[in-house]
């Protein structure tokens, strides 16, 4: 069975893909590898799969009236926290030891996409997962400005990342498709939420790694 990549995880747990490590305090743990580190603020935060083969693209994590959420965004991997957790049943609550979290790593990300939904900006950060769904983290907040720095932040920090590790499509290759890629990739910034169009852009990767379905020791 496929799990959602946010979830409530327990203080002071090791990572174990696809969720991240956690400290004593109930904060994700963070390495020298994440390097420099921006925090960001969203109203809503979810997860989404959209299954191989056209199946309807099902919504498999929200939490309705939780405050607002912390997106971390490192030199390896973005971040997603909230110190409330969902309940079976009522609104969530903030319990003791517990916490909501999810991340992506960078090698890990295969697409971007900005768009509007009912007027409020949405950032979709996409992988796929082992058996080929497609899984998105989606962060949603009515506050625009903070979207388009949250999305460029995102972005130049995967840039980085990919030209350090040697793995960007560059103009040398002389395949149109990762032409056009590496085109709408360098674009980005410039066409987040310009209009109402989804602007979706490949990550201009030569290779990406698939998410776990299950929990894994990392």
């Amino acid at each position: 069975m496929r799990v959602p990549i946010i979830t409530v995880l327990d203080a002071g747990t090791e990572e174990t893909k696809p969720f991240p490590a956690m400290d004593r305090a109930g904060n994700i743990f963070f390495s020298d590898k994440d390097g420099e580190k921006t925090t960001f603020s969203a109203d809503i935060v979810e997860s989404m799969d959209f299954p191989a083969g056209g199946a309807r693209p099902e919504t498999v994590f929200w939490m309705d009236g939780a405050p607002a959420w912390d997106i971390i965004i490192t030199e390896q991997r973005i971040a997603v926290l909230n110190k409330y957790s969902k309940g079976l049943i009522g609104k969530p609550k903030a319990k003791q030891g517990k916490t909501t979290a999810g991340h992506l790593y960078f090698k890990s990300i295969s697409n971007l996409s900005t768009f509007f939904h009912n007027g409020t900006p949405v950032l979709l950060i996409l992988c796929f997962r082992a058996d080929g769904t497609r899984t998105a983290i989606v962060i949603k907040s009515l506050d625009i400005n903070s979207m388009k720095k949250m999305a460029v932040s995102l972005h130049d920090n995967i840039d980085k990342w990919l030209i350090k590790n040697k793995i960007k499509l560059d103009e040398s290759d002389s395949n149109e498709k990762h032409q056009a890629v590496l085109k709408e990739w360098n674009e980005f910034n410039n066409n987040a939420w310009i209009d109402e169009q989804e602007h979706n852009v490949h990550v201009a990767c030569k290779s990406f790694e698939k998410v776990p379905d299950r929990r894994v020791l990392s």
